[in-house]
């Protein structure tokens, strides 16, 4: 138990070092991931040991009221912005700030994708800065934008139509929504009930279900409460949750509960439904459902059918609408140069493409693993922990709402390691 506790507090302090070491700190974050790599290879070569313990009462007492700790804890930051947000209606960053103002943009019947959109008030920051640096790249004073109670001076000059401007006239062509559109109709639909406060108030609901859809799973697996309690410890202990879906309302949280759904379906051989909550997980952000969707290799014909047809049902309207902005808007985090929080701000370009290269193979090796074992649980829990700290290693940014995608995949190898050997 000494072990299995030390483990813990390891796997504790590394993910709450990602909050210490944040901006600036590209190298140490990809540090930080090596170690997440290499706890989570100590707990598969020692899942044998632990699967002998046979916790006792107490020692399974003990977990959960760990575990009611954690939930106490995110349940109290969550009651205080809750409150917080009812009574002045502000809310605490960008992406917040992004989707309130998409929602009120497709309430007004305009498109919140579109060229002319601006709903992201940071990169309308960045890109206003990009084109001071580059004055010669404003044709004109600009024209006004879609926009939702946004100042006048929000507009979208006229670039220069030249090679050299064309970065800058692909900034100004992204400020709409970066997220997808069921992203943007799940909030929708808790913002005009509950207002601002809504995207919280969601945030809670997301957690109690996942929470619930993960001890449940873990119980099946397992056969106990001690190792599905004890797996979610990564999850509400770290202060992630309070800090960045809970009090800065970061908007990750949709695409991976429906990510962690589909999986739980596959898991079941409810191949269908599978593939509608990953096609959904889609439509809400490209990563990390782009991860998932692999799972489907072996699934029959109907599951991607029905995952392709939720995809294109999602982004069909908008892409008719303006096929241009959607692209630049949600193809963003593709085509974004890199920021200090991801490794490759720091490293020489060739340096950043080998690492995106062997994280590509490395991944593609442990999706083949996987397709051939027919994505048993194992080679699936396998498969999803390397490919997801694959691609928070290799990407432009690394920013902390990305950190949500780490733990439910994590509880489940826990799970998954110790019932291989029980």
């Amino acid at each position: 138990m000494a072990l299995l506790t030390f483990w813990l507090l390891a796997v504790w302090t590394t993910l709450e070092l990602f909050v210490v070491f944040d901006w600036n700190h590209g190298l140490a974050r990809l540090a930080l991931l090596a170690v997440v790599a290499g706890l989570l290879w100590c707990f598969g070569e020692w899942a044998g040991r632990f699967a002998t313990l046979a916790p006792s009462g107490s020692a399974t007492r003990r977990v959960i009221n760990l575990l009611i700790v954690g939930a106490l804890a995110n349940a109290g930051v969550a009651a205080y912005f809750i409150d917080n947000t009812y009574r002045t209606g502000d809310v605490r960053s960008d992406q917040a700030h992004t989707v309130l103002d998409a929602s009120r943009l497709l309430r007004q019947g305009l498109n919140p994708y579109s060229t002319a959109a601006v709903t992201d008030r940071a990169a309308h920051d960045l890109a206003v800065a990009a084109l001071d640096a580059r004055a010669g790249c404003r044709a004109s004073a600009g024209t006004p934008t879609f926009r939702a109670g946004r100042a006048e001076s929000d507009v979208v000059p006229q670039i220069v139509n030249s090679p050299e401007c064309e970065s800058i006239r692909r900034l100004f062509s992204s400020l709409g929504f970066k997220y997808g559109p069921v992203t943007l109709a799940f909030y929708t639909w808790f913002l005009i009930i509950f207002g601002p406060a809504g995207i919280i108030s969601a945030h809670v609901l997301l957690i109690v279900a996942m929470v619930f859809i993960l001890l449940s799973w873990g119980r099946d697996v397992s056969g106990s409460t001690f190792w599905p309690a004890f797996a979610l410890l990564p999850l509400l202990w770290p202060t992630h949750l309070a800090w960045n879906t809970l009090r800065f309302e970061h908007l990750d949280l949709p695409a991976v509960f429906l990510a962690i759904v589909g999986w739980r379906l596959y898991d079941r051989r409810k191949y269908g439904l599978a593939g509608a909550s990953l096609g959904l997980s889609f439509a809400a952000k490209f990563l990390p459902a782009a991860v998932f969707l692999p799972l489907l290799s072996t699934a029959p014909r109907r599951a991607w059918i029905i995952a392709v047809a939720v995809i294109v049902a999602a982004f069909l309207p908008f892409a008719v609408w303006d096929a241009t902005g959607l692209w630049h808007n949600v193809g963003y985090p593709f085509t974004r140069p890199p920021d200090s929080t991801a490794a490759a701000f720091f490293l020489p370009a060739t340096v950043w493409t080998l690492v995106k290269a062997a994280s590509l193979l490395v991944a593609g090796v442990l999706a083949w693993r996987g397709h051939r074992a027919l994505w048993d649980r194992q080679s699936t829990v396998e498969y999803l922990c390397g490919a997801v700290l694959l691609v928070l290693a290799s990407g432009a940014t690394f920013h902390n709402n990305y950190l949500v995608w780490l733990p439910p995949v994590l509880g489940v190898f826990v799970v998954s390691n110790v019932s291989e050997h029980q």
